[in-house]
């Protein structure tokens, strides 16, 4: 009996590569199950309340489905949001997320990230949904994380801004006029409209 219920819970995982305690225990399997499966290496403790196989098959977003799983209402942004729609070349080695400005952020431990914090429309616009490992990650879509990249260039680099901007028109991951909307809203219109006029010139 055990070993069945065992084989149900490694199966659970099947579906979602990244489980919350909570949630396995509404799919009705013991915390004394739980840490039996941990205790023998079956599954592992993540973080704090995260559970995963010990070898998961995973996808190169696995990171985002981690952190996904530990932060109720994050957004993916930035440089992670860049990685995620493949646009630049940047591949950061932290998970960058964006939550309210009163959001209450747990100790992550098993991945580095990076945390900013919008309010309003910036917060909540152009956010999209996309299903990895059986997890729904949110992620800006590429024109807002073209914005947010003008937005923040004195932080993190014009560079990045404009060579997102350019694999994203070239890729056609977006169009300008989508790139303009966002880019009124962050309020960095003056900022990107050389580059969108040194772009539909050349």
């Amino acid at each position: 009996m055990i070993e069945t219920k065992t084989s149900k819970l490694l199966a659970a995982f099947k579906k979602s590569s990244v489980l919350r305690g909570r949630e396995l225990t509404s799919l009705g399997f013991s915390r004394v199950l739980v840490a039996e499966a941990t205790k023998r290496g079956l599954i592992e403790r993540v973080g704090r309340g995260l559970y995963t196989l010990r070898q998961p098959d995973v996808s190169e977003h696995h990171s985002l489905v981690q952190v996904a799983q530990t932060v109720d209402g994050c957004v993916f942004c930035l440089l992670s949001a860049c990685r995620f729609h493949e646009i630049t070349t940047q591949n950061p080695a932290e998970v960058w997320f964006a939550i309210g400005p009163k959001a209450w952020v747990p100790k992550i431990t098993f991945v580095k990230t990076r945390v900013v914090r919008f309010s309003g429309p910036a917060l909540t616009e152009g956010v999209e949904i996309h299903d990895r490992e059986g997890v729904q990650l949110r992620v800006y879509s590429v024109a807002k994380t073209i914005a947010d990249l003008f937005r923040f260039r004195n932080k993190y680099g014009l560079d990045i801004a404009v060579q997102a901007l350019r694999d994203a028109l070239v890729q056609r991951k977006c169009t300008i006029n989508e790139v303009m909307r966002f880019a009124r809203l962050r309020r960095v219109e003056r900022s990107i409209e050389p580059f969108i006029t040194a772009y539909t010139s050349s």
